[in-house]
């Protein structure tokens, strides 16, 4: 048996769709993988260790080139920006506990919580080369092994490309993450509202 799957999203005031066919079989078998973290790095052993990559490279090519072919990129950053679009207009699932997906998990479920949008953008990121990072805000000022709080990602521009422009934050080496909500529609790279504080403990995808 098959699971039908028909994305919608908009970009630069257009809307695009595709549409994609996952297997149930895929989808019980994922579930029964280990979805155990200890902390936030724990979230790039799922970034990494996707069981069904080469579907999901198939979509992300799909998504570009829909929105390329009305469009006309003419940069790796405007398939980007189509992408944390894409990201965005999944739909938002408040889950009970800690328990994070695998970017197919949730292409699948056609959404998530915020660490699962966050993972697939950093799956997606990477596959368009960007370095990112993952960015753990905490409502009490407490970012501890114990304290989740609210997770988003941050992307690096590549040095071709010059800065972004708008909200980062910065790792121990000094490279600059800006800020992607991945939950919040129609928001661009560096566009950050200021709800979750300005203290977030910054962990690069490995």
């Amino acid at each position: 048996m098959s699971i039908h799957r028909r994305y919608e999203w908009s970009y630069r005031g257009h809307r695009f769709c595709c549409e994609h066919d996952w297997s149930e079989d895929d989808l019980r078998y994922v579930e029964l993988l280990s979805h155990d973290v200890r902390s936030i790095k724990d979230y790039s052993y799922f970034v990494k260790n996707e069981p069904f990559e080469s579907e999901i490279d198939d979509l992300l090519e799909d998504i570009l080139w829909v929105a390329h072919e009305r469009l006309g990129f003419r940069s790796r950053k405007e398939g980007l920006d189509c992408a944390v679009s894409f990201v965005q207009h999944l739909n938002y699932y408040k889950e009970r506990g800690e328990y994070p997906r695998y970017p197919s998990e949730t292409l699948m479920d056609k959404g998530g919580d915020c660490e699962d949008t966050a993972i697939l953008m950093a799956y997606v990121a990477q596959k368009l080369s960007y370095q990112c990072a993952f960015l753990r805000f905490s409502s009490n000022g407490f970012l501890g092994i114990g304290s989740w709080g609210h997770c988003d990602l941050g992307i690096a521009p590549n040095e071709d490309e010059g800065e972004f422009s708008g909200s980062y934050w910065t790792d121990d080496a000094g490279t600059k993450y800006y800020y992607v909500a991945c939950n919040g529609r129609g928001r661009r790279i560096g566009e950050y509202s200021g709800q979750w504080g300005r203290q977030a403990r910054v962990c690069p995808v490995e």
